[in-house]
Parts: structure tokens; sequence; C-alpha cells
């Protein structure tokens, strides 16, 4: 059988392409894995839309949301403490995949979320972080006060 080619549509929302976007970026650097902050799990059902072979990890405050995206496809799901700037989700990121040895320090992730966080719907950034560098407090963004 022939192989069918991928149907390339454009995303219909401004988290779609951040998504979409993500997703490319990752394969382009060889980033060890996606991370999704989400609200609501669409951010996280967004990236999972392009079955990406990259490891997808979904950070949320909801437990139901959890929940649901457990069953989504290639995705990995942690429940965090709600947070109010974007350098505490990185702290989390870092803390969680490095203690539970799911991330290599030095590697390089590629994290979706929306900010400010807490708001549904917000998807509006895509940032590359390499793993250890908010934990090591090395950006003075990260130092702790």
């Amino acid at each position: 059988l022939q192989e069918l080619p991928e149907i390339e549509r454009m995303p219909a929302s401004k988290g779609g392409a951040i998504a979409k976007a993500a997703t490319a970026v990752g394969a382009a650097i060889g980033a060890d894995a996606l991370v999704a902050f989400t609200q609501t799990g669409t951010s996280a059902n967004l990236v999972a839309r392009y079955r990406s072979p990259i490891p997808i990890f979904a950070f949320t405050p909801e437990e139901s949301v959890r929940n649901r995206l457990a069953l989504l496809w290639g995705v990995e799901t942690f429940l965090v403490p709600p947070v109010v700037h974007t350098d505490e989700m990185v702290r989390q990121v870092d803390a969680a995949l490095l203690d539970l040895g799911r991330i290599d320090r030095d590697a390089l992730v590629v994290i979706v979320a929306g900010s400010p966080p807490g708001i549904p719907g917000s998807t509006n950034a895509m940032r590359v972080h390499v793993m250890g560098n908010a934990v090591a407090e090395l950006a003075p963004a990260y130092r702790s006060e």
C-alpha cells in the first residue's frame, strides 16, 4: 500500500498555531519533550493532535483535567499547584521532570502556556527551556529572594 500524504491544514485558533509551532520547533531542535501547561486540557490536546514522536507532558492544577488528559494519546500528566508567573511554571517543569528522572539535565524542552497563567483558553506563549536552569537558578528571573 502506498502511504497517504499528510493533510496540511491551518490551525483554527491562536492556541492551535502555538501548538503546531511548538511541535515543529521541538522536531527542529531535537527537543526531548513537549510540555503543555493547561487549565482545561485544551493546550495539551492541541499539542497531542500533531502526534509528535517527542514525549508530551501536561501540567495542570485541576485533578479532573489531569484525569481526562490521562486518556489522551501520548500524554503523561502531572498535577501541580496553581502558579502566578510563567517562571514558576518552568520551576515546576524542572522539579518534576528532573526529580522523576524523566528528562536529563541540559536537555531541551519546548513549553507552551498561557501568560498570565490560570486563564482558560489563553495559550499565547512558547518557550524553549534548558532543563536544570530553573532549579539551578542560573537566570536572574529564577533566583529566590
